[in-house]
């Protein structure tokens, strides 16, 4: 498999709000891509992997700091068999984009998925949870 060499920023704002959220802003980096070969020889990026990951950017930009913090407490909390926590000092300096990619590293994309849509049940946050989850299914993930 190759890399693709190009990175994307995002930049998203909350526009429901009388006083909109700062601006937050993401990039997706190549690494978060995977190309594959189709039969002619070409690269094609893995729209599954992409899917899920700007899924996971997606979902931890809706976040409020506060939001976030408490994310990153459960995440170094033992919640899920087979999913061991992630030391707290490896996640304080963790951005939303930065936050993905630790998650993607220790539990590979589908655990990643999985240990967010637990941790955002366990916050109440129901509807960004099945927001999460629909996307996912919409994607045919």
């Amino acid at each position: 498999m190759q890399q693709l060499e190009q990175s994307f920023d995002v930049q998203v704002t909350n526009t429901q709000q009388s006083s909109p959220e700062p601006v937050h802003k993401i990039t997706i980096r190549s690494q978060d891509y995977m190309a594959t070969q189709d039969n002619t020889g070409q690269s094609s990026t893995s729209s599954s992997t992409r899917t899920q990951t700007v899924d996971l950017f997606s979902t931890f930009d809706e976040l409020r700091c506060k939001e976030l913090k408490r994310f990153k407490a459960y995440l170094s909390e033992k919640i899920m068999e087979g999913f061991e926590p992630v030391p707290r000092g490896q996640l304080e300096q963790c951005d939303e984009t930065d936050l993905a990619s630790k998650m993607k590293e220790r539990y590979g994309e589908e655990g990643a998925v999985r240990m967010t849509l637990t941790i955002l049940r366990k916050m109440e946050l129901n509807d960004l949870a099945n927001r999460l989850e629909e996307s996912i299914t919409l994607t045919g993930q």
